[in-house]
């Protein structure tokens, strides 16, 4: 094998499969939760994402979000990360440009890698917040923090806007009470 070979291997295994490992990880992960819908049962926000949000309320001195206003409070708060990394990388690809600045022209050269990589993290992390329901300004104050409590429920059981239940399905919405597992049979005396 030469060694250009051996490099571009070495440089793939490395730096390409951790993300493919992460990638792959986020669609398997993903399509848990989709079956799950799919299949009736109940799906709540990210635990970890209600953590986040928790304590960056507590940092910022503002009641612990509950529910799904926890996720859209998380989502912006990574928003809030994600536009401050990317002006933290603009403002490296401008600092190091310098670097190639000689007699009056511009080289670009590798060094700009050192701000492109994190201004491309901060734009990574503004779509991700964009496309989970952050929005632009309000960070945590009215817009996208808090959610309307939900209404009564009418007297046939069925929530307010609900989809009809799937027929013939055993694991769709049925209403009232969900009848428990049967207690397991005592283990005998022996002594």
């Amino acid at each position: 094998m030469s060694d250009n070979a051996v490099g571009a291997i070495a440089v793939f295994c490395i730096f390409g499969l951790p993300f493919v490992a992460i990638m792959v990880h986020r669609v398997l992960k993903h399509q848990e939760r989709i079956a799950m819908i799919q299949h009736g049962f109940p799906v709540d926000a990210d635990p970890r994402d209600t953590y986040r949000a928790m304590k960056m309320a507590q940092k910022l001195g503002m009641p612990p979000p509950v529910g799904d206003s926890a996720y859209l409070f998380y989502a912006n708060a990574r928003l809030q990360r994600g536009i401050t990394t990317t002006f933290i990388g603009i403002a490296m690809v401008v600092g190091i440009s310098f670097i190639g600045y000689h007699h009056g022209s511009f080289v670009p050269g590798p060094w700009l890698i050192g701000g492109l990589v994190p201004l491309f993290i901060g734009l990574a992390q503004v779509t991700g917040a964009v496309l989970s329901g952050a929005q632009i300004g309000g960070f945590g104050i009215g817009r996208g923090y808090t959610m309307p409590p939900p209404g009564p429920v009418p007297p046939n059981g069925m929530p307010p806007n609900a989809p009809p239940p799937p027929s013939g399905s055993p694991w769709g919405w049925r209403p009232g009470p969900t009848p428990g597992l049967d207690e397991p049979p005592k283990p005998p005396n022996r002594r």
